[in-house]
């Protein structure tokens, strides 16, 4: 096998891992560009549902997100679209959003 070439079970394996994001979603979250002070990334989603505490919001086939209703000053309407700061993703994969604008409650 020569080294430009990936095994396609191995290519198969990497993109179920990495769930369709692309090597963009993967440097927003690179721990190394925060600490250079770069700024987080601003992504337009649409609001899917509002389930316990969160609003859930769709950025496209197999990345979602999770927002505190507590961010909002009115709730959004399902299927509203609106601009979110993608903060990082939680251990499950969905991106942990905030409000532009809103006040970050320390926990």
């Amino acid at each position: 096998m020569s080294e430009d070439k990936i095994n396609p079970e191995l290519q198969a394996e990497i993109e179920a891992a990495l769930g369709g994001a692309s090597l963009e979603d993967l440097l927003e979250e690179n721990p190394e560009r925060r600490k250079r002070g770069e700024a987080r990334t601003i992504k337009t989603g649409v609001v899917a549902a509002i389930h316990g505490p969160n609003v859930l919001v769709e950025f496209g086939p197999r990345m979602q997100g999770s927002c505190p209703k507590l961010q909002f000053e009115t709730l959004p309407n399902i299927g509203d679209s609106l601009d979110f700061v993608v903060e990082r993703r939680d251990k499950d994969g969905m991106l942990v959003l905030s409000r532009q604008g809103a006040i970050q409650k320390a926990t």
